[in-house]
């Protein structure tokens, strides 16, 4: 069995993931295909080409899924893989391909970068999650200074590659009730890339911190500084039962609408590419929280300019009536 061509490495599954093969022979045979996840040792996909002498295949629609950014571990900063790579290999009767890194969107495997588009000033409140996505051929890493005046509680993470990009999350509840402001350095390769400064604010008590991928695959976070519920829409639905007696059920979503705060246009720009991400997140601590959008749309005012981001997010609210 020969794998005459490759993907490129570091390509994105949102495109076509090319594999050609030859067998060698003149003869035709069936090909069996399994498409192996080699970090997590699991099985993607399987398919069988029958009766050839070469084979042109393609493996995106096997690692294309939505899928959950890592979790903390521990209430300390930490780096982690992203969810979002996959190191894959295929076995074919038997022989096994070379390896090849494949990301959400297609990367410079070369080239050490924050893919997380986020402005140097920023502001947090204790107990809110920071979260970027960085790459480095070799490490990626971080330095985390929590400032009260000139003192300040260091943290420092540096954590070898993995090939893909890595994911950091920074829990803020780490830092004394008094801290007044957050520095992060994102290093790559033991090189900062970007320093960051995060302001700390009290945040009113509807504040609505999100969590979304941007178009380079990184992760973005902003806190919306207040939520205001606008309506409740129900459908109701009559579900059989064997006595034949009426059984409902009422499907309810309920919608806020959410609006940042007035922010410099690079600012506004990062936020609002939230509504082209296939997944957006409410980040509640620790945990995080799908949500949908009740509409992708935004309005520019009368100038053409886009001076702050108002979306509307729609949650489930079911019951069951007898």
């Amino acid at each position: 069995m020969i794998f005459t061509s490759y993907p490129a490495e570091g390509s994105s599954w949102a495109d076509e993931l090319i594999y050609t093969l030859s067998t060698g022979s003149e003869t035709p045979e069936d090909l069996s295909i399994d498409i192996r996840d080699i970090e997590r040792n699991i099985s993607l996909g399987r398919c069988v080409i029958y009766n050839v002498t070469t084979a042109r295949f393609d493996v995106a629609p096997y690692l294309r899924q939505n899928s959950t950014p890592p979790l903390l571990s521990q209430v300390l900063p930490e780096i982690a893989e992203s969810a979002d790579t996959r190191r894959v290999a295929l076995l074919v009767n038997g022989y096994i391909s070379e390896t090849r890194r494949f990301f959400r969107s297609s990367f410079e495997s070369s080239r050490r970068r924050l893919f997380s588009l986020i402005d140097e000033e920023q502001t947090i409140a204790l107990g809110e999650h920071i979260r970027l996505t960085a790459y480095g051929e070799h490490s990626v890493g971080m330095f985390v200074d929590g400032y009260v005046g000139k003192v300040a509680t260091e943290h420092q993470v540096i954590k070898e590659s993995n090939g893909g990009p890595m994911e950091i999350i920074i829990p803020t509840e780490i830092f004394p009730r008094d801290t007044e402001r957050i520095v992060v350095s994102v290093l790559c390769d033991e090189l900062i890339v970007k320093d960051i400064t995060y302001r700390v604010v009290k945040r009113d008590d509807s504040a609505r911190r999100l969590l979304w991928y941007n178009s380079l695959g990184g992760l973005e976070c902003y806190t919306f500084p207040r939520s205001v519920r606008k309506r409740y829409t129900a459908r109701l639905e009559e579900l059989p039962t064997v006595g034949g007696e009426r059984y409902s059920r009422v499907h309810g979503e309920v919608c806020y609408e959410l609006c940042s705060a007035r922010e410099p246009c690079s600012e506004i720009s990062r936020i609002a590419e939230l509504i082209f991400s296939p997944q957006i997140f409410e980040m509640v601590g620790s945990e995080l929280r799908p949500v949908r959008l009740a509409s992708r749309e935004l309005s520019f005012d009368t100038h053409g300019t886009l001076s702050r981001v108002a979306i509307e997010l729609k949650y489930d609210k079911n019951e069951v009536l007898c």
